[in-house]
């Protein structure tokens, strides 16, 4: 409390929540950069896809990323048992439809474009201009269906089986989902593990302490405010669109953990590309791509807001909190980079 008590002697909460996202925001983006987190390449590894060399690390980066969440996840609900986290994740109710209709979508969009949105933020800040037009188009379409005409199908789709559900014995669920993903990393540990790269599994343990670290910074230090805000995770549909609607809308509207960590993933991915050398401006390398890219980053920001995440917030954050819906989530996310390579394979025979 005294610290707390410190820190708003010089900042307002809003400051303090932009601050935060900005800290938060620089180490995922630092550590993502560094190791090539993505999650798309980590599915299509786990269903027998695999694009390159580098693709080997990222299923098991992935699923430590997820473990530690997990387990951060229930360490903080132990020492605050008492906090009502207002988060999107948990909730009394899913869309079950509204989950997989979405995640398909997106899973489509994410395979047609290469990547997700976090992914895409990281090849922004390497120079890459196609991942830029990808961004700017997810958000377009997203902040429709959350505000605008789009937002029509949206609520409808998002309204499909709607049920029920439990929290209360989350810790099982848990368990349940720790244990799994450990038989999936031995199975693979065998086929990726190098003493020399130590490091790209040290760096996933971060990225899932950080899922914590924002439930943390939202919904205690958060709190404590006159107008306590909604408990977020690691998530990026939603960021992304706060922080373009505070770029319009600046003199009305207060900037939040969201944009501060959009800022933050930006910086942090920027200065570990200058480090690498790896900046370089790249392009659309063929006119066959620009459909690709537009339908792709209009279906992750359409798909993403209908399933109320993207791939990186559901599979870490959703899946911190035991969020059944993770299981629909992860089978929409298959499905959907299944259906965008077999569009893939067949528009290339087409054209080649």
């Amino acid at each position: 409390m005294e610290t707390f008590n410190l820190l708003v002697t010089n900042f307002t909460i809003s400051e303090l929540m932009v601050i935060g996202g900005i800290i938060i925001g620089s180490l995922f983006g630092f550590i993502s950069e560094r190791i090539n987190f993505c999650t798309r390449s980590a599915i299509k590894q786990l269903i027998g896809i695999q694009d390159s060399q580098r693709d080997k690390y990222n299923l098991i980066q992935l699923l430590i990323a997820i473990i530690i969440s997990i387990v951060g996840f229930e360490v903080f609900s132990f020492y605050y048992s008492d906090l009502e986290l207002s988060t999107r994740y948990i909730t009394s109710e899913i869309s079950i439809g509204g989950i997989f209709i979405g995640t398909v979508l997106f899973g489509i969009g994410a395979g047609l474009c290469r990547g997700c949105l976090s992914r895409q933020l990281i090849l922004f800040c390497r120079g890459n201009l196609r991942s830029l037009f990808t961004i700017l188009i997810s958000v377009i379409v997203a902040w429709s269906a959350i505000t605008g005409i789009l937002s029509y199908p949206r609520r409808f789709l998002s309204e499909i089986g709607k049920v029920e559900i439990n929290f209360n014995n989350n810790i099982n669920f848990s368990i349940i989902c720790i244990v799994t993903l450990l038989c999936i990393i031995l199975v693979n540990l065998n086929k990726t593990y190098t003493k020399k790269n130590i490091l790209f599994f040290l760096y996933p343990s971060v990225i899932g302490i950080l899922v914590s670290a924002s439930f943390y910074i939202t919904g205690i230090i958060g709190g404590e405010g006159f107008d306590p805000i909604m408990v977020e995770g690691l998530s990026f549909i939603s960021p992304l669109v706060n922080t373009f609607s505070y770029i319009v809308y600046s003199s009305a509207f207060d900037p939040g953990f969201g944009v501060g960590f959009i800022l933050g993933a930006i910086i942090g991915a920027t200065f570990s590309s200058l480090l690498g050398k790896r900046i370089q401006i790249q392009y659309f390398e063929k006119s066959t791509s620009n459909w690709k890219y537009f339908l792709g980053a209009g279906l992750m920001g359409f798909g993403g807001v209908v399933s109320g995440g993207c791939a990186a917030s559901w599979l870490l954050t959703g899946g911190a909190v035991g969020n059944i819906g993770v299981i629909i989530a992860f089978l929409g996310f298959v499905l959907g980079i299944k259906i965008a390579e077999l569009k893939i394979q067949i528009n290339e025979h087409i054209f080649a």
